[in-house]
């Protein structure tokens, strides 16, 4: 198969052989679907590249929703700019920029060897090293020490082998293990015995190595240099201040620590993180899997069958060469579906290692308690605590749970560091809480100190100290709430999911700090919709609920009811209603000024209530309260607008909703800028403005492609839809449609849209099949306890006109009854087939 060429454009270059786009030399991050989109449009630059061909390529042989090529289409935009690809309305999508393709050149292939290297095993295949490679062959040709470092079972001391059988064809090479040495004493005598040379009695042994170090160019590779890490620097010292043409690469947990050295870190190997058999089939990752399942069984294959299973399976393994391969020999005996279902207990699962192996690469506890080994006791001691952390902790979390009375936040801090040294502790993506690196520990790992900490009694103590943590930490983020955008803020304390849920586990699963939980949950409320896991978030509010008690705590008590009424605030509004009220009593009783949130919320649930004089009151009460924020204001504001357009009065919520905008630009809060473009073309729309409306919609449609906001841009496309039926646009109108539906249905807003479905259906001829979905609507929001909003009764209103002027009205009710028990699988089976 010929090598795909390299693209280059704009200062990019993008890599189909490695799969990897490179900016000015520099490797990018960007999705294995989105990689794929840009190669097919910058290969075709100038040229549209229809929908259905760039699905095809993309997703070859699966059936998709179209959205899934929007939000690729939006990252390649953020990543390159948004000049960068046009969208054709109707066709597809133009990459603009000039592209120059160029051959792929391979990486040099040495001759073939004549004799193996003394002592070094014969190299085993590789699998997506092939850059680590080639920067390790250009890092010997600049430096003189270069260490390869790495956690155990990475797969270090296969990279090194693979690169001394090419080197070994350009000079003399020389290969070391110091994994069985025990004492640094013997070390001189190991690198002589793997130089072939002898070192003569009566002389120290490190003047005598020097003494008879050989002459002229060679390569010296050091292997598993962690637990004699001093001596080894202190004779390297020596010898390459005496040896000027030596070379050494070193595989080692641990750096030297010597200013001669370059660090080479070697990752995991590349696990899939799309589904589907391709993505599958480029993962290093899944190669090495299906490879060493085969050798142990030879009739396994990668097929689109077990493609999602075993790429998961590699994603849980973090990508350790060592834990995959442990792994690939139970696949053999067991079957992948109970190894998967296994997991949970990997340090028990993963063994049977080869025994021509290390002892410690037989199984996965073996490697760790070698690296366990060579930790301190306060290294030890943290290294277990830090089991705790679930998707990552920056240094603050680390200080506040790891430290107590018998380890101080300095020794912590230098524990960490030696942690990361010993590479046991990884850096993680993004920026800490105070500005500096998270961590995490892959997940095998996190298994083992785990272990250790339920060994060492800590595990309650320690998870106590994590469930205040994100107490405190998530407190801090309803604070802040006002303060920063939605974006801003979801970026800020998303990174802290896993933890939420690790601390609600704790706290309200097992029983261990009910009012810990029960403030938890609620400060955490907010998360969950930005994350689009509604349905997680009211169920962990739920259970905390069940644990109310009379001696709660009023401020978490009120927490709690504020996010339940946050959470359900469209799904039920007279839930989120009753809720709301609770938690504004709470509120009033702790002498908490964060009652006038509540309040605003009664104000927007009453409003879909039909409870418009109470609403009224609510934002009467609230006025002078909310002076003080700006985003208490805009949301007063708001509030005041949807009231104003719920009675007809436009001028007045034009006026409320402008203002409203006007402070959440003030702000800078972009995500609710949109919503505020969403209400403006609501109001138009209700207002009769459709025209206008069709204006708003498409601005708002821009922004949330811009923002990749598949919630705000569900319920978008769904007024926009709404619009263009008014002007008799059905084409346009359908096209919305079919683009909302699936993002509405994965949230709270498809029974709102069902009208317009049914208005849709009714345009197209289907009179009986629009009055089926009209009587869905009618029970869906019945059963919310909620009425018609201005723009949706005129929808309304006009189904029904055209149902009447073509139907007799018993037929009109049996059909609006017959609906009333469809399911949101009925109604887009019907509406969009």
């Amino acid at each position: 198969m010929s090598t795909p060429p390299v693209l280059r454009f704009s200062g990019f270059e993008w890599h189909g052989a490695e799969q990897r786009l490179t900016r000015d030399g520099q490797t990018l991050d960007l999705g294995s679907r989105a990689f794929e989109l840009l190669g097919l449009l910058a290969r075709q630059t100038g040229q549209v590249v229809s929908k259905e061909t760039a699905f095809e390529h993309v997703w070859p042989g699966r059936v998709v929703e179209e959205n899934n090529l929007q939000v690729q289409v939006s990252a390649l935009r953020r990543l390159l700019g948004r000049d960068a690809i046009a969208t054709v309305p109707g066709r597809g999508y133009r990459f603009t920029w000039p592209v120059t393709q160029v051959a792929a050149t391979a990486l040099p292939q040495p001759p073939s060897p004549a004799e193996p290297t003394a002592g070094a095993p014969v190299p085993p295949p590789l699998f997506g090293r092939d850059d680590d490679l080639s920067q390790l062959h250009a890092a010997l040709g600049r430096h003189r020490l270069v260490t390869l470092v790495g956690e155990g079972g990475i797969g270090k001391t296969r990279l090194a082998l693979a690169l001394l059988e090419q080197a070994r064809t350009r000079g003399r090479v020389a290969w070391v293990d110091l994994s069985g040495l025990a004492d640094a004493s013997g070390l001189p005598g190991a690198v002589a015995a793997g130089l072939a040379l002898r070192l003569p009695a009566g002389t120290p042994a490190d003047e005598a190595l020097l003494t008879e170090w050989p002459a002229g160019p060679l390569l010296l590779v050091l292997d598993n240099c962690e637990h004699l890490a001093a001596a080894v620097g202190a004779l390297l010292v020596r010898l390459l201040a005496g040896a000027p043409a030596l070379r050494v690469l070193a595989t080692s947990q641990v750096r030297l620590n010597l200013a001669a050295e370059h660090l080479h870190r070697l990752a995991p190997l590349a696990c899939p993180q799309a589904r589907g058999l391709a993505a599958a089939e480029r993962s290093p990752a899944v190669q090495l899997l299906v490879q060493r399942v085969r050798e142990h069984q030879g009739t396994f294959v990668l097929e689109a069958a077990n493609a999602d299973a075993l790429g998961a399976l590699c994603r849980q393994l973090d990508g350790l060469a060592l834990a995959i391969e442990l792994a690939a020999s139970q696949v053999a005996r067991l079957g992948l579906p109970a190894v998967c279902q296994r997991l949970g207990q990997r340090l028990r699962l993963l063994t049977g290692g080869p025994l021509d192996r290390p002892a410690r690469h037989r199984t996965l506890s073996a490697t760790l308690d070698w690296s366990h080994g060579l930790l301190g006791e306060t290294e030890r001691c943290v290294f277990r605590r830090l089991a705790v952390f679930q998707g990552g902790f920056d240094l603050p979390a680390c200080l506040a749970v790891v430290s107590d009375a018998s380890i101080d936040d300095w020794s912590t801090t230098e524990a960490l560091a030696a942690l990361v040294d010993h590479c046991l502790v990884a850096l993680a993506p993004g920026a800490g809480s105070d500005g500096g690196p998270r961590y995490r520990l892959l997940e095998s790992t996190r298994a083992y100190a785990a272990s250790l900490c339920a060994a060492a009694d800590e595990r309650i103590a320690v998870g106590q100290r994590h469930a205040q943590w994100m107490h405190g930490r998530f407190e801090q983020a309803f604070e802040e709430l006002g303060t920063r955008s939605d974006t801003g803020w979801r970026e800020a304390f998303g990174p802290d999911l896993d933890n939420l849920r690790a601390a609600l586990q704790f706290c309200l699963v097992e029983r261990q700090a009910p009012d810990l939980g029960i403030g938890l949950a609620g400060w955490s409320a907010d998360l969950w919709p930005l994350l689009s896991l509604l349905d997680e978030g009211r169920q962990w509010l739920a259970l905390a609920q069940g644990q109310l008690t009379p001696q709660t705590a009023p401020r978490a008590a009120a927490a709690l009811w504020d996010g339940t009424g946050y959470l359900w605030q469209d799904a039920d509004p007279r839930r989120a209603l009753e809720a709301r009220l609770q938690a504004e009593a709470l509120w009033r009783q702790a002498g908490d000024r964060r009652w006038v949130r509540s309040v605003l919320g009664q104000a927007w649930n009453r409003l879909y209530l039909d409870q418009l004089a109470p609403s009224e009151q609510a934002l009467s009460d609230t006025a002078l309260a909310v002076e003080a924020s700006v985003h208490l204001k805009a949301l007063h504001r708001t509030t005041l607008g949807a009231l104003r357009q719920r009675q007809d009065r436009h001028a007045e919520a034009l006026v409320a909703y402008e203002e409203a905008l006007a402070l959440r630009r003030r702000q800078g809060d972009a995500r609710r800028v949109l919503i505020m473009l969403l209400n403006l073309g609501d109001l138009a729309c209700s207002s009769g403005d459709t025209e206008a409306a069709v204006r708003w919609g498409r601005e708002a449609e821009a922004e949330a492609l811009r923002q990749d906001d598949p919630a705000l841009l569900g319920v978008i496309l769904g007024n926009l839809c709404t619009a263009l039926l008014f002007l008799g646009r059905t084409d346009e109108a359908e096209d919305c449609a079919r683009r909302a539906a699936p993002l509405l249905r994965h949230s709270d807003g498809l029974i709102y849209f069902v009208d317009s479905l049914a208005w849709l259906t009714a345009q197209r001829g289907r009179l009986p099949q629009a009055a089926h979905l009209l009587g869905c609507a009618d029970a869906g929001l019945a059963a919310r306890g909620v009425v018609r909003q201005p723009a949706e009764q005129r929808v309304v209103d006009a189904l029904l006109a055209a149902l009447s002027a073509h139907a007799e009205p018993a037929a009109i009710t049996a059909w609006r009854q017959a609906g009333a028990a469809w399911t949101d699988v009925d109604v887009l089976a019907c509406a969009l087939p």
